[in-house]
């Protein structure tokens, strides 16, 4: 009996550790459930990626 080949992730954006965590958490959680987390929590994210950047002129950080 062999065993599986190892895929290659040598043209892939993230590394292996990445790329096999989301897959592992895909089987774990379905697609409708993120798009829900995504309706629920996306603004929320948004905002706080938007806060933490700063603008021109700033000197103050964003409160939440």
């Amino acid at each position: 009996m062999t065993t599986p080949d190892c895929p290659s992730y040598a043209s892939y954006r993230f590394p292996a550790e990445v790329i096999s965590y989301a897959a592992w958490l895909w089987v774990v959680v379905s697609h409708e459930t993120v798009r829900q987390w995504g309706l629920k929590f996306g603004q929320a994210f948004a905002h706080q990626i938007r806060c933490r950047l700063p603008q021109a002129g700033d000197k103050a950080a964003c409160l939440l």
